[in-house]
């Protein structure tokens, strides 16, 4: 009978990606479909949380409850941050695995206080909000240092700067990201079943 939920799961995933219809993100107009969109917040962190469910790194696998950050700088606005933890919270009863998740909010303005913050938050993953490049890398660069999964709702920040998990809208089609050359140095670890059905860059 486990064999049989473990063979149904990927499949469950993978309906949930096809069948759900993303809406763009607040402030995107999907007027050219053949526009790469960002996903609304409460369709991105589900199809993310799911994903997690395949990540097999020891940061994740070997905590009892997972915590997931969310990582900003001055220069984004709260409503923004508002709206990606409230897309987590519409998701609250998703588990990672077998195990249950919070999210908390971290500001920050250079790496080194960031992963401060991070280490004393007992972080496993990140998300990256987006609105700063600058803030993204230094983002990249301190869940780098401390192996820890990133993710990010903004397709750039995976296929350009080496986040490792995130999600994108293509004529209405929800599509996985995953970056494998960052997964590797945040020693990050997804499954095969996962990686066949998402977009991978290297």
């Amino acid at each position: 009978m486990r064999a049989n939920a473990k063979k149904t799961k990927l499949p469950c995933l993978a309906v949930f990606l096809l069948l759900l219809a993303p809406a763009a993100a607040p402030g995107q107009t999907p007027a050219n479909k053949s526009l790469i969109q960002q996903v609304a917040p409460e369709v991105q962190t589900k199809a993310m949380l799911n994903s997690m469910s395949y990540h097999k790194s020891p940061s994740v696998n070997k905590a009892e409850k997972i915590v997931i950050a969310l990582l900003y700088d001055e220069s984004i606005p709260a409503q923004k941050v508002a709206a990606i933890k409230a897309g987590f919270e519409k998701n609250k009863d998703t588990k990672i695995g077998k195990k249950t998740f919070s999210v908390i909010e971290i500001s920050f303005a250079t790496v080194d206080e960031l992963k401060k913050k991070l280490s004393a938050a007992k972080a496993n993953a990140v998300y990256i909000v987006s609105g700063s490049e600058g803030a993204a890398r230094k983002a990249v660069s301190a869940t780098r240092n401390l192996k820890m999964l990133s993710m990010a709702g903004d397709p750039d920040h995976v296929h350009w700067l080496g986040v490792c998990l995130g999600v994108e809208s293509k004529l209405d089609k929800l599509k996985i990201l995953i970056n494998l050359s960052g997964c590797k140095i945040e020693g990050v670890h997804f499954d095969p079943r996962l990686l066949r059905i998402a977009s991978v860059s290297f």
